[in-house]
């Protein structure tokens, strides 16, 4: 430390090396005359020398006077017990702070952690184990020594200087070597991973790279998946595994979307077909043989009896739409999409490509998986696969659009190990549809989710690790997204996003199984005909039960967003169930808060009844499917809503807004007026959002004539919010050339 006196402006620079060879450390200049100065330093070594060099910044003489205090390391003598944080236990009766240097050496007692703990720079001995217990251990300074850190807990590596390599304890294997979370913050510095390292939770690459040396284990369970946050840079090094646990519980013997997190992956052979069969043809390579002698084609293959393909792509390119039931919608209608994997060997996993595999079980479960005559039941397994996990910024090279083939939908997967937001301002979607679908294998349905809209089926705007999900693009798309599309949050049902009356039908068959339709009413820019920003098509469940809405122009929808309903005007919804099974079910429409004049109604055109739904209430009618065609048929059921509220008359309507707001031109290549007549006073402000509800502008109390410019922003379709204490807010439709 160096204190200055008036005249006095300190610098402290510190120097390792030999006099004719040093390496400067620190230079510290932050005070001006009468300052301060004081390095401190965790990362000093023990005999070895160092230079301070003390001079005075500034004209003129000066005269100061400096101390160097140097602290020694804080020994672990376990003299009392176990317990870290008892300080009874430590050379010099202080539980060790974030500046400490500790050293643990070899005694008969190794420390556990009985609550959070910090150090500075660290020294296990060999043979020596620091254990977690559950907790959480920051380290600010280096490591050092052959000993090992037994987990289950956290580790936060903060600091400057350089690191060194950790070890965990091998002694259980998914016990004694698994962290719940890893954070790196040392920047430009290198962790390195000594041995094996498992993950339950997060690794949070803040600053510094991770060398893993391919030590680095993702897990994945029943309870959650593992995942790496956002970082920036070459935050990792090295080979990560990465997991993808499949319950047979709620599931069994299914297709399932999958997605790999790799830029450099493993064949599928040595990976995912390590964990389950695989099948498909054995080609002009050498034929395998099926149960009960099993072996592969050369080609890769599991041989089977039929050896039909269990893992597929889809190919929009070579989409065509299938002649089947007009009840039938999305992308799975389409013919020729799906095209099976051609070879397990020298086919690798790949980011961003969407995977539809058939999931009989775990490998381990013999060859009695594979006799579809005979199945056995399928157990749970975890897939798992070892590559280069990708990092940065990432574009999607399998995204089409062929009007006449596969009309623009695509499956495409997760390219990051972690869960990405939908919603994320960091995702580039020129010519793509706000609206993913999600299968869910449990259920057997698609949860759908669009940006603007909202969720249906359990759709969301959180797109797990692994998972593949499909996108619609609409002419020469783009899709890309960087690592800010990263969350650690977990899907959940989302509501509709602030409409003023929404409807949500669910159909029921007797087994429990679901399907929902969401319809929002007075939705601002909305079209009674598809609206590709508001509206989302139907992706027809395999499980045969579906509710949709069904437009003049025979669309179908899984998200409604109806027109504005004027002043004694009526709309009739209609909606569709599709060809459902024989059976008994239940329609039920949860309960809405409805404005007293607005009338609605679902009508039974088959029993020829209607029901009104109140406001606040549940409304479930409970019917039958036979085989009468009329009694499953699109428009059996529709909703009837009147908005019964009375016209003005002009008189006394204190009730009206005092001003009236005009868009031109509209739509706009460059430039578009807002003309506002009236109360000016009362337009408290304008805001202008984007197609993914994402604000892009915003005017605090307007001129009457106000200019927004809109040439910095790409053609599409774009919403400007008028604010004001008298009406709510009211949304115009602005549309960019």
């Amino acid at each position: 430390t160096v204190n200055g006196v008036s005249t006095y402006n300190p610098v402290l620079q510190v120097y390792s090396g030999t006099p004719s060879s040093l390496t400067s450390i620190s230079c510290l200049n932050a005070s001006g005359n009468g300052g301060t100065e004081t390095f401190s330093s965790n990362t000093l070594l023990a005999s070895t020398v160092y230079y301070f060099r003390i001079y005075h910044s500034g004209s003129g003489a000066a005269n100061g006077n400096f101390n160097i205090c140097v602290t020694a390391e804080n020994t672990w003598t376990g003299a009392v017990s176990s317990d870290w944080n008892d300080m009874n236990n430590w050379s010099d009766a202080n539980v060790p702070n974030s500046t400490a240097t500790v050293v643990i050496p070899v005694t008969a007692s190794d420390p556990v952690l009985s609550g959070p703990a910090t150090c500075g720079r660290l020294t296990i001995t060999t043979g020596e184990i620091l254990s977690l217990n559950g907790n959480s251990l920051t380290i600010s300074g280096a490591i050092s020594g052959l000993g090992t850190i037994k987990g289950n807990g956290s580790i936060t590596i903060n600091g400057t200087g350089s690191f060194g390599t950790i070890n965990f304890d091998q002694t259980t294997p998914g016990t004694t070597n698994k962290l719940t979370n890893l954070t790196v913050n040392r920047s430009g510095q290198t962790i390195t991973l000594g041995n094996a390292l498992q993950v339950s939770g997060v690794v949070t690459p803040t600053a510094g790279t991770i060398a893993t040396g391919g030590n680095l284990t993702l897990l994945s369970t029943a309870t959650g998946d593992a995942s790496i946050a956002a970082g920036s840079g070459s935050y990792i090094t090295g080979n990560v595994t990465v997991q993808r646990y499949i319950p047979a519980a709620t599931s069994g013997r299914k297709f399932r979307y999958l997605a790999a997190p790799f830029a450099t992956g493993p064949s599928i052979a040595s990976s995912w077909q390590q964990q389950i069969h695989i099948t498909g043809a054995a080609g002009a390579s050498a034929p395998g043989t099926p149960c009960p002698t099993l072996s592969a084609h050369g080609n890769g293959f599991d041989a089977s009896t039929f050896n039909n393909g269990s893992m597929f792509t889809f190919n929009e390119a070579t989409a065509t739409l299938g002649s089947g039931s007009s009840n039938a919608s999305g992308g799975t209608v389409y013919n020729n999409a799906w095209a099976s994997v051609a070879n397990t060997n020298s086919t690798n996993l790949s980011a961003g490509l969407g995977y539809n595999i058939f999931v009989r079980g775990a490998r381990s479960q013999g060859c009695g998986i594979m006799d579809a005559t005979a199945p056995t039941a399928p157990t749970d397994v975890t897939l798992s696969a070892t590559g280069t996990v990708t990092t940065g910024s990432f574009t999607y090279t399998n995204v089409s659009y062929n009007a006449s083939n596969g009309d623009g939908w695509n499956l495409v997967g997760n390219p990051y190990p972690s869960a990405i937001d939908w919603d994320a301002g960091s995702w580039t979607k020129t010519n793509i549809l706000p609206t993913i679908w999600i299968y869910k294998p449990a259920s057997n349905n698609y949860g759908t989710y669009n940006t603007i809209t909202g969720g249906v089926s359990g759709g969301s705007n959180i797109i797990p690790s692994g998972t593949a999900f499909f996108v619609r693009a609409t002419g020469s798309p783009a899709l890309a997204l960087t690592e800010a599309a990263k969350t650690s949050s977990y899907p959940g049902t989302l509501l509709l996003k602030n409409k003023p009356f929404d409807f949500r039908l669910t159909l029921r068959n007797s087994a429990n199984v679901k399907d929902e339709l969401l319809i929002t009413l007075n939705r601002p820019g909305a079209s009674d005909l598809f609206d590709p920003i508001t509206d989302a098509e139907k992706m027809h469940n395999p499980n045969n039960v579906n509710v949709y809405s069904i437009d003049a122009a025979n669309k179908k929808y899984a998200i409604n967003a109806i027109s504005k309903i004027e002043d004694k005007e009526e709309r009739i919804i209609a909606l569709g169930t599709g060809a459902v099974n024989i059976g008994n079910y239940q329609l039920s429409i949860e309960p809405v808060d409805l404005p007293y004049y607005y009338y609605v109604f679902l009508r039974d055109h088959f029993l020829k009844t209607e029901m009104q739904v109140a406001s606040g209430q549940t409304l479930t009618h409970n019917f039958q499917v036979t085989s009468d065609s009329a009694s499953f048929k699109n428009g059996r059921f529709d909703l009837f809503v009147s908005n019964n509220r009375p016209h003005s008359t002009g008189l006394n309507n204190s009730n009206a807004p005092s001003f009236a707001v005009n868009v031109f031109p509209n739509p706009s290549k460059d430039n578009i007026t807002v003309n506002i007549t009236g109360n000016i006073k009362n337009v408290q402000g304008l805001s202008l959002y984007n197609a993914m509800g994402q604000l892009i502008s915003q005017i605090a109390n307007p001129l009457a004539t106000t200019q927004i410019d809109l040439s910095a922003y790409p053609a599409g379709i774009y919403f400007l919010q008028v604010a004001s204490e008298e009406i709510s807010v009211e949304t115009i439709k602005l549309i960019k050339n």
